[in-house]
């Protein structure tokens, strides 16, 4: 089955608390799919869990677009992963720099086992009587970002580039329509429409190898903090609906939905002598 990429109609803003909240108000209304809420600045940006996405003025690029995918909802857990893919094919077409993709929503730059986010993904939907009736997907990605008002282990593409001694031109006054934050939007939806319309025609399955060779801390030991007891383990791969898969210290594949990732201590895997005689 074939399925057309959303057709993209961008609503502008200066100034807002969030673009999550304000596409969240579009789709209640009965926005079409496709509509994509910017701003140059948000007072009030969310990322996952709770927590706050600042960066200054002209900046970011900022965006929350509206989806309606014709899938159920225990469909829609991968959407993070189309989105991840989507936004790290546009960060490497347009800069020729290499990304990493974090578990489960972050863009990192630099080595695959210690590096610096510049963008982050936030994935809602809404149900309604008959299914899934919209989805918000937010993206906030560094563009121009100067080194001094991102929090500690952030990055920005133009504080990349400058370390191998190119910057692209020009930067802009912070307006849209004159800085390189226009390139990236307009890559991004591009990748996006291409990736999202693949996840709904494949009835839900996402870009696993696309995502995959992009991994950060694959195959690493690695601890996940759900907000309960870590998990800790291996990472060895995703499960289709997006989990990460994890072989812990007694041999076993553990599945964990949701959580914080991070670099863990090594460990020495029991041996399989020892495994046999749990």
């Amino acid at each position: 089955m074939s399925v057309a990429p959303p057709t993209w109609s961008i609503e502008r803003h200066r100034r807002v608390g969030s673009t999550m909240e304000i596409a969240g108000e579009r789709a209640g209304a009965g926005a079409p799919e496709g509509t994509v809420v910017v701003a140059d600045y948000q007072s009030a940006g969310r990322g996952r869990a709770g927590r706050q996405w600042v960066a200054p003025p002209g900046s970011a690029l900022m965006l929350t677009a509206v989806l309606r995918p014709d899938l159920p909802a225990d469909r829609l857990g991968p959407l993070a992963l189309v989105a991840g893919v989507a936004l790290a094919e546009a960060v490497e077409i347009e800069t020729g720099l290499s990304c990493w993709l974090k578990w489960p929503n972050d863009l990192w730059f630099g080595d695959r086992l210690d590096g610096r986010k510049t963008a982050g993904i936030l994935v809602s939907a809404r149900l309604g009587s008959a299914g899934v009736d919209h989805v918000l997907v937010g993206i906030g990605l560094n563009v121009s970002t100067p080194a001094g008002a991102m929090a500690p282990g952030a990055t920005s593409i133009a504080v990349e580039l400058a370390q191998e001694g190119r910057e692209p031109a020009p930067w802009g006054n912070g307006t849209f329509g004159d800085d390189p934050r226009e390139r990236f939007l307009s890559r991004t939806l591009e990748r996006l429409g291409k990736h999202y319309s693949g996840f709904v025609a494949a009835r839900g399955r996402p870009p696993l190898a696309d995502w995959l060779e992009r991994a950060a801390l694959l195959g690493e030991w690695v601890d996940v903090d759900d907000g309960g007891e870590a998990q800790r383990g291996v990472f060895t791969g995703l499960r289709a609906d997006g989990a990460l898969l994890l072989r812990n210290e007694c041999g076993d594949e553990v599945a964990v939905v949701a959580g914080d990732l991070v670099r863990g201590p090594r460990y020495r895997p029991p041996s399989a002598s020892a495994r046999s005689r749990r």
